[in-house]
């Protein structure tokens, strides 16, 4: 079982999940080489979900595209618990490892997400958004992380391009740190920190790359 233990220095929360180490590694071999659809795990998600199950296709059936899946080897479970509480281990406070690990997989053995076409990049976001709202409705969960390792020193160890979804009960401390700022701004300056930057980035027009009704970058 998966472990947070909370920092007696900092008081971050920190995530101790040994499981984790028994997922397989494609890239440890010397000779690196890449992994051909044979020897893919997720060419076949549903062989390679925890219990042979998938949560969501998109489409149902042999033409999917995506597929959402347990993580094997998860880094947080639910594990039957139904109330999350805090404990205390020798000096720690500790909560159980609760939460939700998913992995979503595209179809397409090579094209990771820059290479996706818009409609099916438009599908993998609305995944992301659907799975989102339904892991919120637990009410031990205070936070979900989406993310891509993408190569071997971004930490992905499986060739096949796909997203992570994890779903804890407690907020990052980064995330936290970001939370409280935003908050620390608006007492000071009655304003969105966010969309006071938005605002002198476009003045200034030094750093935009992209400009929509729906975003800036």
């Amino acid at each position: 079982m998966s472990e947070l233990r909370q920092d007696l220095v900092s008081g971050d929360w920190i995530l101790i999940a040994p499981g984790r180490g028994k997922r397989p590694h494609q890239f440890k071999a010397k000779k690196r080489k890449r992994p051909s659809k044979k020897e893919c795990p997720f060419e076949n998600p549903r062989e390679a979900a925890a219990n042979g199950v998938v949560l969501v296709s998109v489409p149902e059936g042999e033409d999917w595209k995506i597929q959402v899946i347990p993580n094997k080897y998860p880094a947080v479970i639910k594990n039957g618990i139904w109330e999350v509480n805090q404990d205390k281990k020798g000096p720690f406070h500790v909560l159980p490892g609760y939460g939700y690990h998913e992995v979503v997989v595209t179809r397409d053995h090579d094209d990771t997400f820059p290479d996706l076409k818009p409609k099916d990049a438009l599908l993998l976001f609305q995944a992301f958004q659907n799975r989102y709202k339904s892991l919120v409705g637990d009410n031990n969960i205070a936070y979900v992380h989406i993310f891509a390792n993408i190569g071997e020193t971004a930490g992905g160890t499986i060739y096949h391009p796909h997203y992570q979804i994890l779903a804890i009960p407690i907020i990052p401390p980064d995330v936290s740190r970001s939370l409280e700022g935003s908050r620390n701004y608006k007492k000071k300056h009655n304003a969105c920190v966010h969309c006071t930057q938005i605002v002198w980035e476009m003045e200034q027009k030094k750093r935009i790359i992209c400009e929509t009704e729906h975003a800036v970058v």
